[in-house]
C-alpha cells in the first residue's frame, strides 16, 4: 500500500496553469499566522470528510450509472485534501468503469499529476502519454504535455521535456494568452536557462505577446 504524503503540494507547473486558468490547484499555502495554519487544516479536513463520503457512495451505488461520477468527485476531494493515494485508486477506478466519451483525458491528466506528487515519474509518464496518444484532440493535452515535461526532466531527459513545451508553443492551437501557452513559455525558458544562459530563451520572452510558433 502506497504511503499517504498529504503535505505534499502540487507539481508548480500545475500550479500555475491552475492559477492563470482561475482554479485553485489547492486550498492555500499554509500562512504564517496561526489563524490561517488553522484554517488550513480545517479545511484540509472537510474536505476528507467530504471525499470518505463521496468514496462511501460510490460503494453502495456500484451498481448504478451513477458509480463513475461519484468516483470522480471522490477523487477530487482527496485531491484537493492531498490524500494521493485514495486520489490514485478513485481515478483509477473511475478510469475502468467511466463510459465512453466522459472525463477519460481529464482523469488521465490528474493521474499523471498525482503521480508526480507522488515521486513517481514513470507512472506519470505512463498515463500523460496516453491522453496524447488516445485523446490527441482533446484540449487536456496541453496540460498533458506540461506535467509530461515535468516527468521528463526529472528522469533526466531535459530533450524530451523540452520537445512537450515546444508542442505548446508551435501551431495555432494556442494563443499567448492561454494559460497552457504561458506555463509552456515560462518553463522552457527556465529550462534552456538551466542548460545554457539564456540561450534561446530571450527571444521567445521578448515576444510573449507576438502569438504562438515563434521561430
Amino acid at each position: 500500500q502506497m504511503p499517504a504524503t498529504p503535505e505534499k503540494p502540487l507539481p508548480l507547473v500545475t500550479n500555475l496553469v491552475a492559477a492563470s486558468a482561475g482554479r485553485p490547484a489547492d486550498l492555500l499555502i499554509p500562512g504564517e499566522s496561526p489563524q490561517a495554519q488553522r484554517l488550513f487544516t480545517e479545511a484540509r479536513q472537510r474536505l476528507r470528510e467530504a471525499a470518505r463520503a463521496y468514496s462511501q457512495l460510490a460503494e453502495a451505488r456500484q451498481a448504478t450509472e451513477q458509480y463513475p461520477d461519484d468516483l470522480w468527485m471522490a477523487a477530487e476531494a482527496f485531491r484537493r485534501a492531498r490524500d494521493y493515494p485514495a486520489t490514485i485508486r478513485m481515478l483509477r477506478g473511475y478510469l475502468e468503469h467511466a463510459r465512453p466519451n466522459q472525463r477519460q483525458p481529464e482523469a488521465l491528466v490528474q493521474l499523471g499529476e498525482v503521480w508526480l506528487a507522488e515521486g513517481n515519474a514513470p507512472a506519470a509518464v505512463e498515463a500523460l502519454t496516453q491522453v496524447l496518444d488516445l485523446h490527441p484532440r482533446h484540449p487536456a493535452k496541453y496540460a498533458a504535455r506540461l506535467l509530461l515535461s515535468q516527468a521528463w526532466l526529472e528522469q533526466g531527459e531535459a530533450d524530451k521535456a523540452a520537445a512537450q513545451l515546444q508542442a505548446n508553443l508551435e501551431g495555432n492551437d494556442l494563443t499567448p494568452a492561454s494559460p497552457e501557452w504561458q506555463a509552456a513559455l515560462f518553463a522552457l525558458a527556465r529550462l534552456k536557462y538551466g542548460e545554457q544562459p539564456w540561450a534561446g530563451a530571450g527571444p521567445r520572452l521578448l515576444d510573449v505577446g507576438s502569438g504562438p510558433g515563434i521561430p
